[in-house]
């Protein structure tokens, strides 16, 4: 039985100056079951005389490209995972904001490691990854503070908000506000969800990381200026995928 072939227009979006996304050619086969792109994969393509990893930011059956000026995808990088509409929203949102192309914003924001522009070199970054990653950390518990009765009330309004809070927690230095934070991560970890905490400055990371850890007993992602490649790509990962 002859093999069916695919066919899908792949608008990609990479990392230059060009305020427009790219449409090439998809072919692949029923047969070998290649599954088909998805809006949010990472693409090989030939871009001028270079090939440069790009984002699909639509899968089409059409467009209005000539036959002989629309090029072929090289390769989908199904080894990952497609990036979030919420991840790709919040990139629009960052271009417009500051008037940049979309791939100039979308593709420099991931880890070197997963831009990697050959497959070889993107399979072993991912099998590092995988072997660094090791099992699940134990930590040791401290417990959970008395919370008195205003931070309580800090942790329950940041708890029970919907959508979108912004919330001031005022207090002076020493006055317990870390523990309003640590409460009101364990409400959302308690939810399945995920937190994300800023510090104002990377000499702040340590003592941060050992409190967090020792309170809530859970491995931390941490990103910074300070990271290795490898450990920036498992800590983004870590994060993507919901660990």
């Amino acid at each position: 039985m002859e093999p069916k072939n695919q066919q899908k227009i792949l608008r990609i979006a990479v990392d230059s100056p060009l305020d427009f996304a790219l449409d090439y050619r998809w072919n692949g086969t029923m047969e070998a079951a290649q599954p088909e792109p998805r809006v949010g994969q990472l693409v090989l393509v030939p871009f001028g005389r270079r090939e440069v990893t790009g984002l699909i930011v639509e899968v089409l059956d059409s467009t209005e490209l000539e036959g002989d000026k629309i090029r072929d995808v090289i390769a989908v990088r199904h080894q990952l995972a497609p990036l979030s509409g919420t991840w790709i929203g919040l990139c629009r949102f960052a271009a417009d904001y500051y008037q940049r192309p979309l791939g100039e914003v979308a593709l420099p924001g991931l880890p070197k490691n997963l831009r990697a522009e050959k497959t070889l070199a993107l399979d072993k970054a991912l099998k590092k990854l995988a072997r660094q990653a090791g099992g699940p950390v134990a930590w040791e518990v401290a417990g959970a503070a008395g919370l008195n009765a205003e931070q309580a009330q800090a942790v329950d309004a940041i708890a029970g908000a919907s959508g979108y809070a912004p919330m001031l927690l005022y207090g002076v230095t020493g006055s317990g506000k870390t523990e309003v934070y640590l409460g009101a991560i364990e409400a959302c970890l308690a939810r399945g969800e995920q937190a994300l905490v800023l510090l104002p400055e990377i000499a702040l990371t340590p003592q941060a990381l050992r409190r967090f850890r020792e309170r809530l007993g859970i491995e931390i992602a941490t990103l910074h200026s300070g990271l290795g490649e490898i450990e920036r790509a498992r800590a983004w990962l870590a994060a993507a995928r919901g660990e």
